[in-house]
């Protein structure tokens, strides 16, 4: 991760989450019309939105 090929990558980003966590993680190398998505919104937590889902479709 010192080298100079990864950081021209732009590989590392900081993510947050609504409970004030922000954690350093890997970007995604996927692009998108030559574009790379940035976001700084972190994963949800497990299960957070479990109970919205089974509302959704009734399960």
């Amino acid at each position: 991760m010192a080298s100079e090929g990864f950081e021209v990558l732009d590989m590392l980003h900081r993510v947050e989450r609504g409970d004030d966590v922000s954690i350093m993680s890997t970007r995604s190398p996927i692009r998108v019309n030559g574009k790379r998505l940035k976001t700084t919104r972190a994963t949800p937590r497990v299960r957070e939105h479990t109970a919205a889902i089974r509302a959704e479709f009734k399960v």
